[in-house]
């Protein structure tokens, strides 16, 4: 029973001895020995070094679990994001990006093997769609290519040449005689070759699918008549023509004849 108090009494007596070994206090006269050092004071809470190293580990871990050893991962976007792709696609990007950035933001997930293998299919059924458009632009190419399309302008009498015409030739007039013959085309496909300010032939380029594009007769003239004229001085096969312009007002006007047109009717 007496021993208790003397276990108790060593233990205290440790402790303070411990306690005041560890309290700064100003040096005694004659004391000789060493002052503790500020490193034993360490608060209890990590400090911002030991916290980087923790959040460095934590995102160590986070690359191990994905199984990727480099600095890209594969995520898949819950939205659309130019240039990256629509939502659903499973796309490769730098792991900083994706962390700071794509998944905070929920923009994106980390991706899956269901959606590798849901996207892989989605591309192969694009890729079979693609084959089948291509398939049917080259047919529309084939039949498209060399029609002539024939643009009706009233002459300008001011022209001494009797070149001029009034308004002007556009791709929209180029659509709209395709347009006629069945083929769909919008005037952002038609690029003509050169601006065509007088009475002639010309060429235009009219893109069918992607890269194929096929080329086209652009053939201004006051009349029908004149048209076929420099159709045939021109020459080669042309498949199918389209007329489109001022062919009723043209016909009500006198047509202002040219040395070189006469030349070409003899």
């Amino acid at each position: 029973m007496k021993a208790m108090p003397l276990v108790t009494v060593s233990i205290a007596s440790l402790f303070a001895a411990a306690a005041d070994a560890f309290v700064f206090h100003p040096r005694r006269s004659g004391d000789l020995s060493p002052l503790p050092t500020r490193t034993a004071f360490r608060h209890p809470r990590r400090s911002h070094g030991a916290q980087r190293a923790t959040r460095g580990a934590n995102l160590l871990t986070m690359k191990a679990r994905a199984g990727r050893k480099s600095d890209r991962w594969q995520v898949t976007l819950l939205e659309r994001i130019v240039p990256l792709g629509e939502p659903g696609d499973v796309v490769t990007v730098k792991a900083a990006y994706a962390f700071n950035s794509l998944l905070p933001l929920k923009r994106a997930r980390q991706a899956t093997p269901n959606d590798i293998v849901s996207f892989e299919s989605k591309l192969q059924k694009e890729e079979a769609i693609r084959k089948e458009r291509l398939k049917e632009a080259k047919e529309t190419k084939a039949s498209m290519q060399g029609t002539s399309v024939v643009v009706i302008r009233n002459p300008n009498r001011a022209d001494p040449r009797g070149l001029a015409f009034f308004g002007s030739v556009s791709p929209k007039d180029v659509a709209e005689g395709l347009s006629e013959l069945g083929f769909g085309v919008v005037p952002e496909d038609v690029k003509l070759s050169k601006e065509i300010v007088e009475y002639g032939t010309a060429t235009a380029e009219v893109k069918v699918y992607e890269t194929i594009m096929a080329t086209v007769v652009v053939n201004v003239a006051p009349d029908q008549a004149t048209a076929r004229m420099q159709a045939q001085a021109k020459g080669g096969k042309q498949q199918q023509t389209a007329t489109v312009g001022d062919e009723e007002e043209a016909d009500e006007l006198p047509i202002v004849e040219t040395e070189t047109q006469a030349a070409t009717a003899a």
